[in-house]
């Protein structure tokens, strides 16, 4: 096999590798219908950080406006519940005219459920008991 051969195989070995650790190091959370929102299509990626953090992206279409789902309430909030300890406000999520909404968050946390709750304000430091939609528990990769 001649040098320039081995030199273009490693490179494609390694341009291979590079890509698959890019695209398999994402999970997936695809959320159960919601009761209270019944046309929301929800759907959430995990991936990595530099740091170590999970970085989560937040999707959902047709999403109800808080309001329309419990009276009182005025923004969506997205909750981190991690197993055995607390839950952690992510940040508040708006719905759009075109009723879609959007979050990217960091959690230092590898393991928790997604929950998205209409709340009263977007500081709530607990979640209310009006949950639109519930992950199961997600293992970030």
């Amino acid at each position: 096999m001649s040098k320039i051969t081995r030199t273009s195989g490693i490179a494609l070995a390694i341009i291979v590798a590079t890509a698959f650790m890019a695209t398999g190091c994402v999970k997936k959370v695809n959320f159960p219908t919601s009761k209270l929102s019944p046309s929301t299509i929800a759907k959430a990626k995990m991936s990595a950080d530099p740091n170590e953090n999970t970085k989560v992206q937040f999707n959902a279409k047709h999403l109800a406006l808080p309001w329309n789902v419990q009276g009182g309430t005025k923004v969506y909030v997205l909750w981190a519940k991690v197993p055995d300890l607390a839950t952690i406000n992510l940040g508040q999520i708006r719905v759009a005219k075109s009723l879609k909404a959007s979050l990217k968050a960091l959690t230092p946390y590898k393991e928790f459920k997604l929950l998205l709750t209409a709340e009263q304000t977007p500081t709530a430091v607990a979640p209310s008991s009006t949950v639109v939609l519930e992950s199961d528990v997600i293992k970030a990769p």
